[in-house]
């Protein structure tokens, strides 16, 4: 693995760390397309992914838990029985049923998530629809493998099927959920609580198995109360902080523009690789670091004192950024100053005199200097032959 690609990796998974908290033991759900790429691939799926995430499974034999779905078996399997009655008649050893590999490794390498049949229909596709985008028609491309894990990585309840007039009186009633399924030993000392003839309240309904009644709806008397309370924070997102391993182009897109907190494994070109944070996980990063921080009554999520260090520490950095601002302004200001200082002490050059080689002296006509000899004869100029 390279070196930028491995710390492009870490960064990765320490953003999800801190800000969703998937760490080790890694749950990875695998998607039939991912399982049929292995298997055409020839990759070692384990050690693959041991090395891409950086994480020892030899030394911790749980790091890694691979999950799939059972819509994704069942798409798996009816490609195998396609495959196998297409090429009935060949025997070579080249025409291997790949998607039986892929079906076999999901059964033997992974753990099953069992999800309802109603998922792959199309009124979960149009409820699915409406969550995302009334106008996003990216739904009618995915099927119902996709789609299920769609709602797995959501967090969001599956719908249910609606009972038909056919096979609602075949249906038999719901079995009554058994008396204090937690196995708890109550320690009370109310004397109705013990003879069953209490007022209903939360720990009897515990003991019981039922569930709880929702609270009372406001009144007119309260309802300007209920105007001020906050609304219900909304389901995190993948809630079971799965790694999803897919090779389907349209869920990915999805799940990069919609669906935050959910890093994506793929493979290209037999090649590993971990995708860097979607636009949609960075949004829900910093709409929690704000949450966290803010300020008002009754949303704030951190206490008074971990506020007041906040406003410390923003105060003494806002301080120090003013002082560095002064001083580099009182350096520029005492580099100009130098600046302008040497230009005003600065001479302007003497003229110089003319170049004394280039002065002729005077001609005197008395006892000044002549071209004649002492003896008075004149020079004779000598005259040289041209060799030829």
């Amino acid at each position: 693995m390279k070196h930028g690609r491995a710390k492009a990796a870490r960064k990765t998974l320490k953003f999800f760390r801190l800000n969703h908290g998937i760490q080790a033991p890694y749950k990875l759900l695998l998607d039939g397309n991912f399982l049929v790429a292995i298997v055409r691939h020839k990759v070692p799926i384990r050690d693959r992914i041991s090395t891409t995430i950086q994480t020892s499974d030899t030394s911790e034999q749980h790091s890694l838990q691979f999950h799939v779905t059972r819509s994704t078996l069942k798409e798996l399997e009816a490609l195998k029985q396609q495959q196998s009655n297409t090429k009935k008649g060949v025997t070579d050893e080249d025409h291997e049923n790949v998607f039986h590999a892929a079906w076999r490794m999901g059964l033997d390498e992974c753990t099953i998530i069992e999800d309802d049949e109603c998922v792959t229909s199309d009124a979960a596709r149009k409820t699915m629809k409406k969550t995302l985008s009334k106008k996003d028609d990216r739904m009618e491309s995915l099927d119902g493998a996709a789609l299920s894990a769609l709602y797995l990585l959501k967090g969001e309840p599956q719908p249910q099927p609606t009972p038909t007039s056919s096979n609602h009186n075949k249906t038999s009633p719901p079995p009554m959920p058994p008396p204090n399924p937690q196995r708890f030993l109550l320690a009370t000392q109310d004397p109705h609580l013990s003879d069953n003839s209490a007022q209903p309240s939360s720990a009897l309904y515990l003991l019981k198995g039922e569930p709880q009644p929702p609270p009372p709806t406001p009144t007119s008397s309260n309802t300007s109360n209920h105007k001020n309370t906050p609304p219900p924070p909304m389901p995190p997102p993948n809630p079971q902080r799965f790694l999803l391993a897919t090779q389907d182009p349209h869920l990915s897109d999805i799940l990069r523009t919609t669906v935050p907190m959910v890093p994506i494994l793929k493979l290209s070109r037999g090649v590993m690789l971990l995708e860097i944070p979607s636009p949609a996980s960075k949004r829900y990063a910093e709409r929690s670091e704000t949450q966290k921080l803010s300020c008002a009554a009754g949303n704030s999520t951190i206490s008074q004192h971990e506020r007041t260090i906040v406003k410390q520490i923003r105060k003494q950095t806002f301080e120090k950024e003013v002082e560095q601002k002064r001083k580099r302004e009182v350096m520029e200001d005492r580099s100009s100053s130098g600046r302008l200082g040497q230009q005003q002490v600065r001479r302007s050059k003497k003229a110089k005199g003319p170049n004394p080689l280039s002065c002729k002296k005077k001609k005197v006509d008395g006892g000044g200097t002549s071209q004649t000899n002492t003896t008075g004869k004149k020079k004779r100029n000598r005259t040289h032959r041209k060799k030829t």
